[in-house]
């Protein structure tokens, strides 16, 4: 016999309570991207380590299941928990989750046919390779990265996007939730509704005496949530391939902001006095910078310059 229907309130704190739990662990003290929980909680893992994934959980798991949810109370929940209600909060209304589905997934292609990726992404995905900036520069480096990131979403402006809303911005050590992450909240068996929330700490970062602006850490978050597919959220995840894209992203804004701070060209090769490595290759930040900017504006998006032929030959024989 069904249970009888309970209050919205207690209907939504069950929506909210059946979630799967999937860490995809950026550099735990600057990034920390998709992942899903109930009651987000920091991630445990230490450095180079992954993360444990909780399995999803079935109706028999959850003694206090309501009745399925009606067409009109998961409008009202799509609504409410998205970004204009809820800041860094994206439901299948937000504009912003899944437009840049389609890039991941030829990622993800050309990947199943080249290993040499994954020895590549783990190759750039070092927090040594984006923290450029001397601390004596942090006000101006903050000051380009805010003006960058508000010209990356200004795409998303007639929908109501803001750079306060398409993030949460949090405090240092915000309780209860773990910032500089993208968490997934995937209730889709049941209820056939699900969100996305990225949360950033208006903080500092550092490396090494070397800087990171948090607008830099914000446009990265947002490109997590750009890639994630509408049809199959749960598809993005414990894939290392999900940080390539935004990674070498955040390698070439780090490069540019550097450039724009000592008034060089972009093009100029800079020598940030750290190396890329990778299958017995060796090739210089700056270069690297300069080798997928080039490509994306000759390719169009940075995922078909990562499948090119320049790139493929690069990831496979080094520069």
């Amino acid at each position: 016999m069904r249970r009888p229907s309970r209050s919205r309130d207690r209907q939504l704190h069950q929506i909210l309570k059946r979630t799967i739990k999937t860490n995809i662990l950026l550099w735990p003290w600057v990034f920390a991207s998709l992942t899903a929980s109930a009651q987000p909680t920091p991630s445990q893992g230490t450095e180079g380590e992954g993360t444990e994934v909780s399995p999803q959980r079935s109706r028999s798991d959850d003694e206090d299941f309501d009745e399925p949810i009606t067409d009109e109370r998961r409008a009202e929940l799509e609504e409410s928990l998205n970004f204009l209600n809820s800041p860094g909060q994206h439901t299948v209304r937000s504009p912003v989750v899944g437009s840049r589905a389609a890039e991941y997934e030829e990622i993800r292609n050309a990947a199943l046919d080249n290993p040499a990726f994954a020895d590549f992404v783990n190759a750039v995905y070092q927090p040594r390779l984006i923290h450029l900036i001397p601390k004596n520069k942090k006000k101006k480096a903050d000051k380009i990265a805010m003006a960058l990131f508000q010209q990356y979403i200004r795409k998303y402006e007639d929908a109501g996007v803001t750079m306060e809303n398409i993030v949460e911005w949090v405090r240092t050590g915000h309780p209860g939730a773990a910032s500089n992450k993208t968490w997934v909240y995937d209730s889709e068996n049941e209820h056939n509704t699900w969100r996305v929330h990225a949360i950033i700490e208006a903080a500092d970062n550092w490396e090494n005496d070397l800087f990171l602006s948090k607008y830099t850490v914000a446009y990265h978050e947002v490109m997590h949530v750009e890639e994630i597919s509408l049809r199959a959220p749960e598809s993005i995840q414990n894939n290392d391939l999900r940080e390539l894209i935004t990674t070498v992203k955040t390698i070439i804004l780090a490069d540019a902001i550097y450039k724009k701070i000592y008034g060089l060209q972009l093009q100029t090769s800079v020598d940030h006095h750290q190396n890329v490595q990778w299958n017995g290759h060796s090739m210089s930040v700056g270069a690297l910078a300069n080798f997928y900017r080039d490509l994306e504006t000759t390719h169009g998006t940075l995922a078909q310059a990562l499948i090119s032929e320049e790139s493929l030959n690069l990831i496979n024989n080094g520069p």
